[in-house]
């Protein structure tokens, strides 16, 4: 998951992986505010990372912040539908 080749086959950013991993592990033991923060940092450093997208929506979804959620399932449509 880390290091596939998104969107227009520009390849991940290793920084932002390690982002995403340090994110997935904060969201396995509950600490989802954390797991947010981490996700933000790894956007910041590539905006198109379809993964991070899609785990901050997942989590959002846990929160019930459902409208957030939707966004973030959109952004990751508008980069790979």
């Amino acid at each position: 998951m880390f290091d596939r080749v998104i969107g227009n086959d520009l390849p991940i950013n290793p920084n932002a992986a390690l982002k995403l991993k340090n994110a997935i592990a904060f969201e396995s033991s509950g600490r989802y505010e954390s797991a947010l923060m981490a996700l933000d940092e790894a956007l910041a450093i590539q905006g198109n990372y379809l993964d991070a997208w899609l785990v901050k929506a997942v989590i959002f979804g846990k929160l019930g912040k459902c409208s957030d959620a939707l966004k973030c399932y959109d952004k990751a449509l508008e980069i790979n539908s």
